[in-house]
């Protein structure tokens, strides 16, 4: 259950950020600088959705947090955006640093989230084994 809303509110947080940067997208360009993040930004929801997909994924994200790889392109590429709007003194970078910034603590929220789960399956093992019937009732 707190993996489905954690994919639901990542999915509507990027729908709104991907808007947000598409409206801003004059002041990317004037600035030389990528809208990558746009897309960047679907990366997020899916350590939470391949899961629910593939039994394999269930191993991969939540024993070892390698959720975390779909995380890192974003907020690496949203510090560099966010760094060259600061030093531009551009009057409309201020509204699209506001957006660069959503993106970073989103991707930092979606982290946290991803480690809690991941630190709660570890706590409720035996032995090592992580047990995934508390969150995989099918």
């Amino acid at each position: 259950m707190i993996q489905i809303g954690a994919l639901l509110l990542l999915i509507c947080l990027a729908i709104q950020t991907s808007a947000a940067i598409h409206s801003r997208r004059d002041v990317f360009h004037e600035l030389n600088q990528p809208t990558l993040v746009k897309w960047l930004i679907w990366l997020f929801p899916l350590p939470f959705a391949l899961p629910l997909v593939h039994p394999l994924f269930r191993f991969l994200f939540f024993p070892l947090p390698l959720g975390v790889v779909f995380f890192v392109p974003a907020i690496a590429v949203s510090l560099a955006n966010r760094r060259s709007f600061e030093v531009s003194g551009h009057p409309k970078a201020k509204s699209a640093e506001t957006v660069v910034d959503h993106v970073i603590m989103f991707g930092i929220m979606g982290l946290v989230g991803l480690l809690v789960i991941t630190m709660f399956l570890w706590s409720q093992s035996k032995s090592g084994a992580v047990k995934f019937r508390f969150f995989w009732r099918w």
